[in-house]
């Protein structure tokens, strides 16, 4: 056996001794212990060492800095209720191991990864574990040479040569609505090794995750790039304003977040003209000293008493970076937002709300919806087409199609004309819309539910 070996296992046997040790010492989860555990198995899954040799139980790969050894260290031995005996190790891996009763927590670390009990608990806890051990934050990117404010060009990728990690990782990002790209690359010259990563797309879509991770995060440089990022958005945003001819609360009566009570931004101006529009009223273009800063709406959202912002219009996703800030600034504040869009603008603030309500518009309608937005959607959201006539259902029944492969919900409603349509005829309509879907089997992940605040209130504005 060469001397190098010899001498590594004789260090791993060393912590035996450790006067801290406990036989089959417990984990007790509390919510401070959860998070932590959180953060460990991101961390484990992005840089751990799976070794076991003498004594070694739980190994990790760390840059030789004292203060993030000694805030990993704090971190696992809060789980454990002990504090862990451990040693840095410089041989090239850079390795972190943890000696103590550290068997059952890689144990629990195996299990979680199995399960996900508290990764998606505490999901930001999981991610920064993860963008700490192999991910990035840096400026550095040659094609941001050009802008004048670096701050706002801060790259955040997370990376990983195990595609089942990649996955688990997006799979907790789509649960937390970030937008994020998935590349491949190879490294080193000898190996060629596969190597998976996931970039955080577009700075709205940095901004909150920099928000989420920022209090997280144990690395310096990583919350130096958080704070640049996060006010340079602020600055540039929170005093932005958008043409808004309304708020009020109410219940949502669209869509399959019917019933619930939301606080409603509606815009002016619209890029359709429905005849049969019932808020014709917001295709008026406002003045500019008349528009409404983000910030006085954030004020009036939280003065709401609710957690849920209905976005609409007009059409509100016209105006493109503003609304994806208005949104951006709702997410970090943590509410549930659902955008009413007419089906003719994208915007990437999608990927950041938590339902897209989009509608195509019905030949009824006398408007056109863009049918290749439809493949812009996520399973989180819907489609909407409102019904009055054989035309349109059968108008539906062909979109029908289109939803089923963008995986996203469809949702039939009876359309209200206004100053034709009583709450008789609407419920007439309602009927015949239902039991036409019931008797044909070709359609499928459909719901039929009425227009919630026609029926309750009929066309009363701001209700």
């Amino acid at each position: 056996m060469k001397e190098e070996t010899k001498r590594k296992i004789s260090e791993s046997k060393k912590g035996n001794k450790n006067p801290n040790w406990k036989e089959g010492l417990p984990v007790i989860f509390n919510e401070k212990t959860e998070k932590d555990f959180a953060y460990l198995v991101g961390y484990w899954m992005g840089d751990g060492l799976k070794t076991g040799r003498g004594s070694v139980i739980l190994s990790f790969a760390v840059r030789n800095n004292t203060e993030y050894i000694n805030n990993l260290v704090t971190k696992a031995s809060n789980i454990l209720g002990t504090r862990l005996k451990y040693k840095y190790i410089n041989d090239g891996s850079c390795g972190l191991n943890f000696y103590s009763e550290t068997k059952n927590l890689r144990e629990l670390i195996g299990k979680e990864l199995e399960e996900k009990v508290f990764i998606r608990k505490h999901p930001w806890h999981f991610i920064t574990g993860f963008l700490d051990s192999d991910g990035w934050m840096c400026q550095d990117n040659p094609a941001y040479a050009t802008k004048k404010d670096v701050r706002g060009c801060v790259q955040i990728g997370l990376g990983n040569t195990n595609f089942n990690f990649i996955t688990i990782l997006s799979n907790i990002l789509d649960e937390v609505y970030i937008p994020y790209k998935v590349s491949l690359s190879y490294k080193g010259e000898l190996h060629k090794k596969p190597s998976w990563a996931i970039n955080i797309k577009g700075v709205a879509g940095q901004y909150v995750f920099s928000k989420n991770i920022q209090n997280i995060t144990i690395d310096k440089r990583k919350i130096k790039y958080c704070s640049d990022l996060i006010e340079y958005y602020e600055q540039k945003y929170l005093t932005s304003s958008l043409p808004i001819c309304e708020t009020f609360k109410s219940v949502q009566g669209e869509g399959k977040n019917t019933g619930r009570i939301q606080f409603f931004i509606r815009a002016s101006t619209c890029s359709m003209k429905c005849k049969i529009c019932d808020s014709k009223y917001s295709w008026k273009k406002m003045k500019k000293e008349n528009w409404t800063s983000l910030q006085d709406l954030l004020v009036k959202a939280e003065q709401s008493g609710v957690k849920e912002v209905c976005l609409t219009g007009g059409e509100i996703a016209q105006f493109r970076n503003k609304m994806m800030a208005l949104v951006a600034f709702l997410r970090v504040r943590n509410f549930y937002i659902v955008l009413q869009t007419n089906g003719l603008h994208y915007n990437p603030a999608f990927d950041l709300i938590h339902t897209v309500s989009m509608d195509m518009k019905t030949p009824s309608t006398g408007e056109k919806s863009n049918e290749g937005l439809i493949y812009k959607l996520k399973p989180k959201d819907e489609i909407k087409t409102l019904i009055n006539n054989e035309k349109d259902y059968r108008y539906a029944m062909r979109i029908n199609k289109k939803v089923l492969a963008s995986g996203c919900s469809h949702v039939l409603q009876p359309l209200n004309l206004l100053k034709e349509d009583t709450f008789d005829s609407l419920i007439e309509k309602y009927k015949w819309i239902s039991e036409a879907v019931v008797k044909d089997e070709r359609w499928k992940n459909v719901r039929v539910v009425p227009q919630l605040h026609v029926l309750i209130w009929g066309n009363k504005r701001g209700v």
